[in-house]
């Protein structure tokens, strides 16, 4: 997952701080017209959601699996594992990151406003951008933690299992849930990509917005999410 959302981060970056050009010359105005910066600043801020969006979804699901593991480790409590990374950080970082790219695509829609309503957008953007930046480290930390907390409750399981302490049926229900959750994030991705498209037509009133990209956006989460889903093991009957 470190690779992954590596990956993704950087791209974010470049995303928000290309918007954050765009709207310094659309502040100046010399830059697109209304509709497509608007445009630009919902796709930036979506963009920024998904992204961080899936990363939650990994930790989520790695939570469910540490609470299921937790009885065939010999855990009774295994709270302090599955909050760990909420308490952290990482999250809220996070999650402001996502508030200020949100707030950044609504505030694109002031392109046609005057005065300093104009800069707005280019200082959501920066905001974003800087706490973007900010979680990225941390959230690497963070992933890598996670992982030894997994590994060490494999561990246990398997020195219990071995020791014949607990049947080898409990241990062969845990899912890969992190998995199943991130199947779960990319289908609904990709239905709500069609909000988008709705704010697009009826909100910015944009009379023939082109269906191609959003139609292709849609298809590729929505393959990504099957194909996820498919990997995940049904439970056994």
């Amino acid at each position: 997952m470190v690779p992954i959302y590596t990956g993704l981060a950087a791209w974010n970056l470049l995303v928000l701080a290309g918007f954050g050009v765009l709207s310094v010359f659309q502040a100046l105005g010399d830059g697109l017209t209304p509709a497509a910066y608007n445009l630009a600043g919902v796709f930036a801020a979506v963009f920024g959601c998904v992204v961080q969006t899936l990363l939650i979804a990994h930790f989520v699901g790695s939570m469910k699996w540490i609470q299921q593991s937790g009885p065939t480790a010999g855990v009774a409590d295994t709270r302090p594992l599955r909050t760990a990374w909420i308490k952290g950080r990482m999250f809220p970082v996070l999650v402001l990151a996502m508030l200020a790219g949100v707030a950044m695509g609504i505030a694109s829609g002031a392109g046609e406003t005057g005065g300093g309503a104009r800069w707005l957008p280019t200082a959501l953007a920066a905001l974003a951008l800087g706490l973007s930046a900010l979680g990225l480290p941390l959230a690497r930390r963070e992933l890598v933690r996670q992982k030894g907390r997994m590994q060490e409750m494999r561990a246990r399981m398997e020195v219990r299992l071995r020791a014949g302490e607990v049947p080898a049926e409990p241990a062969a229900e845990l899912l890969p849930q992190s998995r199943r959750a991130a199947a779960q994030v990319l289908l609904f991705l990709a239905a709500n990509v069609w909000l988008l498209y709705a704010y697009v037509r009826f909100v910015l009133r944009e009379p023939d917005p082109a269906l191609g990209p959003y139609a292709l956006a849609s298809a590729v989460l929505l393959a990504l999410g099957l194909l996820m889903r498919r990997t995940v093991p049904a439970p056994p009957r």
